[in-house]
């Protein structure tokens, strides 16, 4: 006699499946870090900015984009990104 499927078991068969996100991502390049990166705790910056305050926000979006870099890559490479 054949078994019922309930949700569950479509849920599980489901799991592991890639789905698509929006269209096929691309290694990305760059400078990867994989050290510990340190919870964004905020600077006050004036204004009108100093020369040094925008220095530090470029800084902090440099260490996030070496961060991201090997995220996209290992997703990518595991099947959670879609890749082209």
């Amino acid at each position: 006699m054949p078994s019922l499927k309930t949700r569950f078991d479509y849920q599980m068969d489901r799991e592991g499946q890639q789905e698509d996100a929006g269209g096929s991502w691309e290694n990305a390049t760059g400078t990867e870090k994989r050290d510990a990166l340190a919870a964004f705790t905020g600077f006050t910056v004036s204004d009108p900015p100093t020369e040094a305050e925008v220095q530090q926000v470029v800084d902090y979006l440099v260490t996030l984009s070496e961060h991201v870099v090997p995220l996209i890559n290992d997703l990518i490479a595991r099947g959670g990104l879609k890749g082209s």
